[in-house]
């Protein structure tokens, strides 16, 4: 039932969904390859993106040819993840581009350059990110500036620069108002495998009274503090058990979510109920979590991340 969920979701006339059809495939390379090439002609830019950066991540070299005509894509994130996706490849590719995008004044550009340039893991890149921190950005956003920043951060962190654990570190204590970069953060922390962070995250997870998190925090902890191997993961399952019964549609979602990192026979049998959910983003959340937690050792692949790479364009 999660592949045809999957299936339903990547036809759907939701750019959203779409883009959750190749984050649930993640622990199933075998149809990745097919959605994957077939998004890469999406009409949103967004999906175009994850699209191609799943490509490079997975190496589907089936889907090579279908990428050269995104390097003059209208949406400059879109060539930036087709740069990368030839140059995983095996592609000669001519990286300066990236370096430009990198210096652009639009914040989801510049913010989009840096997690290319991160995935591409070169510690040569490290200089020219750090040039670009505190350039001018056309936004007022404080929140958007913030999130440009922590993208540098954990594009260096991927290069081997570990000073920038820190800002990580600290956007995990943004106010709940600010839940995007508290999300943002937890995330980062799974994707460079931050043990270090464990107490802070600890820290959020056991708060209460004026310190306690809303729910949904609470669970992007839990999946942080799984991530980087938090061996005591019974009371991140128990309040998952509890938080898939909640009204809230994005709180089903993200504990099926938290649900498909613990993983095992147990985890799977609490997300399937979601399978069936009337709500589109719950049911492709739940497929995706079950599909990972019944995935082999060897088909635990990692996943695109985000606010995630569905996400980072629009």
């Amino acid at each position: 039932m999660a592949l045809d969920v999957i299936a339903r979701a990547a036809s759907s006339e939701a750019a959203i969904l779409r883009s959750h059809a190749l984050e649930a495939l993640q622990t199933r390379p075998d149809a990745l390859a097919e959605v994957a090439c077939k998004l890469l002609g999406d009409p949103s830019p967004g999906v175009r993106f994850a699209a191609a950066v799943t490509i490079g991540r997975k190496r589907l070299d089936r889907c090579t040819t279908l990428l050269q005509p995104l390097l003059l894509d209208a949406n400059p994130s879109v060539q930036a993840a087709a740069l990368f996706a030839l140059a995983r490849l095996g592609q000669r590719m001519d990286l300066n581009p990236l370096l430009r995008l990198a210096m652009s004044e639009d914040p989801e550009t510049r913010s989009n350059a840096f997690f290319v340039l991160g995935e591409l893991r070169n510690p040569s890149a490290i200089p020219l990110i750090e040039a670009c921190i505190g350039r001018p950005l056309r936004t007022v956003d404080e929140v958007r500036t913030r999130i440009v920043e922590l993208q540098a951060a954990e594009a260096m962190c991927k290069m081997g620069d570990y000073r920038q654990y820190d800002p990580i570190r600290a956007a995990l204590f943004a106010p709940s108002e600010q839940a995007e970069l508290i999300a943002l953060a937890c995330q980062m922390v799974g994707e460079v495998n931050d043990r270090g962070a464990r107490g802070s995250l600890i820290g959020i997870w056991n708060g209460r009274g004026s310190m306690e998190r809303p729910m949904e925090i609470r669970l992007l902890t839990g999946t942080a503090l799984v991530r980087i191997g938090e061996p005591n993961a019974e009371p991140i399952y128990l309040l998952c058990l509890k938080a898939i019964k909640d009204p809230s549609a994005s709180i089903r979602a993200q504990a099926a979510s938290t649900l498909g990192w613990i993983g095992g026979e147990r985890a799977a049998d609490a997300v399937a109920p979601l399978l069936q959910e009337a709500d589109s983003l719950v049911a492709i959340s739940a497929s995706a979590a079950y599909l990972r937690a019944t995935a082999k050792p060897t088909e635990a692949l990692p996943p695109i991340g985000a606010t995630d790479s569905a996400a980072r364009a629009r």
